[in-house]
């Protein structure tokens, strides 16, 4: 016997691959487990993308207010210096 027989004996001993001999309420219990994993895993994703969408709107708020102060103080050091050459021009 081949080592993929050996397999095929042993799920269809244990009921692995097509159930065999399984009580069908184990099988439902099985997958309610199963649903119940894959819910609770949903539930964490979205929650952690929640999280992230925050932080990334977060992140932009504080982009944009840096951006605009960024140009405020060189908008201002611009009128500083023309002012200076102005002065300096009419000594």
């Amino acid at each position: 016997m081949g080592q993929g027989d050996s397999r095929r004996s042993h799920f269809a001993t244990t009921g692995g691959a097509g159930g065999g001999d399984r009580d069908p309420s184990y099988n439902m219990a099985q997958r309610a487990e199963v649903n119940e994993q894959i819910a609770l895993a949903l539930v964490r994703l979205q929650q952690d993308m929640s999280s992230v969408l925050t932080r990334l709107n977060t992140l932009e708020a504080l982009s944009v207010a840096q951006h605009q102060m960024n140009r405020s103080r060189s908008e201002s050091e611009s009128e500083r210096q023309t002012r200076v050459r102005c002065y300096l021009f009419l000594q």
